[in-house]
């Protein structure tokens, strides 16, 4: 319970870290590059980051038959597939590389619009090096699968976390020398190799895991194949599903409807951040308890806790914005934009279901059942295209926003809980009643209360911060005192008193 505790909190950490970077240090990058540089830069990061689709989603792989073997007391199994895992790693990575260097050639013609001639040998070497940063980073994923399985979560985000705080450093010293975005790609690069050797240390030295191939299994290979496969289908069409609005808005409306949108996808992107750090931290506790047969309720009963944790998180950044995110969009971007507001709101509460059941996946991964999960997804963003195409020549943004609410709640949430139910055999009458006990009673006194914090006369980022901050403040204390239940309140209880010592 302490690892996964430790776990939670870093994972939140490293999200608020990577929200802070995106909204401060970014816009200092682009003042420190210029125009043409950072774009370049850009330009170079998005033609890269299709190669990074070659991951296949292994890590997952590796932490899911990493656990089973575990629970087997399989330690040769231990061994041998994590060496499997990274052979394949590596053969991809070399895969990357390769493919690098072919595209970089093509370079300067397919981008002969936007990249001045003399640029563009500088912008060859900054692609490559990027690549070459993707290939590193396959083999972190690998070891992070493996870490994770051993439920270090300490250790993998942490050391994230120095990796941020130290990329953000070095590139500040690093343009001072030498203002080109040659000095960010090359500083990513060495901070994946130091990560990659942090790990595989970490991995030999304190986890006690021997990275040792004793035979290559073919049966094994062709199961985690399959597996991996539905990883990768359900990144493609999550991908496809985030941009698809954007798209069809780009094709029927005009430039400025894509930004309001778009700002609106980027609001949604951080809230659905907000439920992906637990379910992370609970994969191989919830495994575990799957391999070892459990029964349907127990694994019912299992998933209950993090998806509890889940729901308040989310509960509290969906009623905040409710109560100011008109006034944190206003700070954000400026006046003009109080449609993205009402855009968010929708999006925000249609996928309040499907956010809360992230754990869910848990036990989708455990039992090797993630196929019924791409196939329903699949199908509801079919749907969503459908939908977004009719309706956005007639209501613009609206229409785009009505087709992800429809998708999300009738596809991620009808359709998936009744896939849940029949074919996964989860008692979903027993794990709603566990998860929203409690919790949604705590939640409509907060946000009543929350109103009254809105006719604070205070204006600016310190009036909204310290309006959000009181409204946060309430919402905890309501969520101690009648939302948590009785297990939950003595877990708050042991973290303060280990702080207290």
């Amino acid at each position: 319970m302490r690892k996964k505790t430790i776990g939670v909190v870093l994972s939140y950490l490293l999200i608020v870290v990577d929200i802070l970077v995106s909204l401060f240090f970014v816009p200092y990058l682009l003042k420190s590059l210029g125009d043409s540089e950072y774009g370049i830069y850009r330009l170079m990061l998005s033609t890269a980051s299709y190669l990074s689709i070659l991951d296949f989603g292994i890590g997952g792989t590796l932490t899911r038959y990493i656990v089973k073997f575990k629970t087997e007391q399989d330690k040769k199994g231990i061994e041998n597939f994590s060496a499997m895992g990274l052979f394949i790693y590596g053969a991809l990575a070399l895969l990357v590389i390769l493919i690098s260097v072919g595209v970089a050639l093509f370079i300067p013609s397919m981008y002969k619009a936007s990249i001045p001639s003399e640029l563009s040998r500088e912008a060859q070497y900054i692609f490559v090096i990027i690549c070459s940063t993707t290939a590193v980073s396959l083999f972190n994923h690998g070891y992070n699968g493996i870490i994770t399985a051993y439920e270090g979560f300490a250790f993998n985000k942490s050391s994230n976390i120095l990796k941020i705080a130290l990329r953000i450093l070095l590139i500040i010293f690093g343009l001072k020398i030498f203002n080109s975005a040659l000095v960010v790609v090359i500083i990513d690069f060495a901070l994946a190799v130091l990560l990659l050797i942090a790990n595989a240390l970490y991995v030999r030295f304190y986890v006690k895991c021997k990275v040792r191939l004793h035979k290559w299994d073919w049966k094994l290979a062709k199961e985690a194949f399959v597996f991996t496969l539905a990883i990768l289908m359900q990144s493609i069409i999550n991908q496809f599903n985030s941009n698809v609005d954007n798209i069809v808005l780009g094709i029927y409306m005009t430039a400025s409807v894509v930004t309001l949108y778009s700002l609106a996808l980027q609001i949604y992107t951080i809230f659905g951040s907000l439920s992906t750090a637990i379910s992370s931290v609970y994969l191989p506790s919830i495994s575990e308890t799957v391999f070892k047969g459990a029964t349907d309720e127990e694994i019912t009963r299992k998933v209950v806790e993090p998806s509890r944790i889940q729901l308040i998180v989310l509960l509290l950044a969906l009623t905040g914005f409710y109560l100011f995110g008109q006034d944190f969009i206003t700070l954000w971007v400026g006046e003009g934009y109080e449609q993205v507001y009402v855009l968010c709101c929708v999006l925000l509460t249609s996928s309040i279901l499907d956010l809360s059941q992230n754990s869910i996946t848990c036990v989708l991964k455990a039992k090797n059942m993630l196929h019924g999960k791409t196939l329903i997804l699949g199908i509801a963003t079919i749907v969503n295209v459908i939908i977004t195409f009719v309706l956005v020549p007639i209501i613009g943004a609206v229409g785009a926003t009505i087709g992800t609410a429809f998708s999300m709640l009738f596809g991620y949430g009808v359709a998936l809980n009744i896939y849940f139910q029949k074919k996964v055999h989860l008692k979903m009458g027993l794990y709603y009643k566990e998860t929203y006990k409690g919790i949604l009673l705590a939640v409509i006194i907060a946000a009543v209360i929350g109103v009254a914090f809105t006719f604070i006369k205070m204006q600016g980022w310190i009036g909204f911060l310290i309006k959000a901050g009181l409204y946060a403040i309430v919402y905890c204390v309501i969520i101690l005192l009648i939302g948590l239940n009785a297990n939950e309140k003595q877990m708050v209880k042991r973290i303060f008193k280990r702080k207290k010592l």
